[in-house]
């Protein structure tokens, strides 16, 4: 709103902005109000006020200025400095001057900004601004230009060492494939390596500063003894170190079954039967013998291993909420006597849960599977190759109740799987039953098998040997 002060204003008179009406309001003859749009100034200049009596008489003209923004002034940053290679952070500028829509500014390049008030706003701040030691200039740009003064930011050399707290798994068995190594620990910078007795891995961070990921290769547990894991920043020393066993584990027990997602879900039991503590470790596979992140809702993707005192046991269980099915095989391998159980859950709605439980067991050269097709039932079978180096030929040879015969073959891959309901790779077993041998001329077969009722209820079959 524009007030005018002058003398000789009549009712009815209308203030102009440079010679265009304003919605004028009359107070009396010293004084009138007008409403000024935004829109009239958008821009930097003046314009010529000027009032207009009814009749056309026409006052003398004054001149309203319309000056550029006001700067922003900027007092203080937190924090004002970070380590190079460090996570990402916010900023908080402090200051006075800012309005709604200010933007922080990182030498000259503008930064995703909150506007908090007059006196703060907020930035984020990538970790790749701060990857190399300097420092960086810190502006505000209020809405149409104005910018502030500069403050700098200090981007500091690394001086500490970063702190390794623990190890996911803690161990592994001698002779094991491939596997992820997850490190949890704090002030691990941009660019931070996992080392396995000083050498660096392939490592992959999260971002947050206390937790990496590093890969593994099969050949540095190809024998049983331990490592040295440390982590090591950028031109940084190194941390303190956490001990890794390579078990000489025994006694390695196969599911040869392992389902996650699409209404399935899978519970692992592992019981101490030895007299002394043992070390346990899991390792799961995919279809095609990769290894297998199994998520569990106790405990990161694919690490189950642990130290069991005598008699005690300890559980990991599958979240079932993912609607891709995710599906292989699983070992267990051991320092002493253990005993695996394994239970999937089916849910589906309209009907009640479905479980079958599966003993883990060692693979074999000659295993038995019986099978039920008759009724509405349907088995499903499925396969692990427990071989990590050579693919497996496995001939079939079915048994009928009748007592006739009839015969098949499988090959699967080095540390392969497979699943399918029996039927349909050998449509004439159907409306049938019998038992199922499976051969091959190394002990690495691993079977399990479900049955499936008509109302797609189940229950499990277990392997002989």
């Amino acid at each position: 709103t524009l007030t005018v002060n002058g003398s000789g204003f009549q009712t009815g008179a209308g203030v102009q902005w440079n010679g265009s009406p304003l919605a004028t309001n009359f107070s009396s003859g010293n004084q009138v109000s007008a409403f000024v749009p935004a829109s009239l100034i958008a821009s930097q200049g003046s314009a010529n006020i000027t009032v207009v009596n009814p009749g056309t008489f026409i006052s003398n003209a004054l001149t309203f200025t319309i000056g550029g923004a006001a700067a922003p002034t900027l007092v203080s940053l937190s924090p004002n400095s970070a380590a190079a290679g460090g996570p990402a952070f916010t900023l908080t500028v402090n200051g006075s001057g800012f309005q709604t829509g200010a933007g922080v500014q990182w030498n000259g390049s503008p930064l995703a900004t909150n506007f908090s008030s007059g006196n703060q706003v907020s930035a984020f701040v990538p970790a790749s601004l701060i990857a190399s030691q300097g420092s960086a200039n810190i502006t505000v740009v209020n809405p149409g230009g104005a910018t502030s003064n500069r403050l700098t930011f200090a981007i500091n050399p690394v001086t500490g060492a970063p702190t390794v707290f623990s190890l996911s798994p803690t161990s592994t068995a001698a002779g094991g494939p491939t596997f992820t190594l997850t490190v949890l620990g704090s002030s691990f910078l941009n660019g931070a390596v996992v080392q396995w007795n000083g050498i660096s891995l392939p490592t992959t961070s999260t971002g947050s500063g206390t937790q990496l990921t590093a890969s593994v290769p099969s050949s540095l547990i190809a024998n049983a003894g331990t490592a040295n894991i440390t982590v090591v920043n950028l031109n940084g020393p190194a941390s303190n170190a956490i001990t890794f066993s390579i078990s000489s584990f025994t006694n390695a027990l196969r599911i040869a079954q392992i389902a996650d997602g699409s209404n399935w879900k899978t519970l692992f039991q592992v019981v101490n039967l030895d007299q002394v503590p043992v070390n346990y470790s899991f390792q799961f596979w995919n279809d095609d013998g990769s290894p297998l992140q199994l998520p569990f809702t106790n405990g990161g993707a694919g690490a189950f291993s642990g130290t069991l005192a005598v008699g005690g046991t300890a559980f990991a269980e599958t979240p079932g909420t993912s609607p891709v099915l995710v599906q292989g095989w699983a070992e267990a391998a051991s320092s002493g006597r253990i005993g695996v159980l394994t239970i999937f859950r089916q849910s589906v709605p309209g009907r009640p849960d479905s479980e079958g439980t599966v003993a883990g067991v060692p693979s074999g050269n000659r295993v038995f599977l019986p099978f039920d097709d008759t009724n509405g039932y349907v088995t499903g079978v499925a396969v692990a190759n427990t071989n990590p180096t050579q693919t497996l030929f496995i001939s079939l040879l079915f048994q009928l109740e009748n007592g006739s015969q009839t015969t098949g073959s499988l090959s699967l891959p080095a540390h392969a799987h497979t699943a399918f309901e029996l039927t349909s790779m050998f449509p004439s077993l159907a409306g049938v039953r019998g038992s199922i041998a499976f051969t091959a001329s190394t002990p690495d077969i691993a079977v399990v098998g479900l049955r499936f009722s008509p109302a797609n209820s189940f229950t499990s079959l277990g392997e002989f040997q």
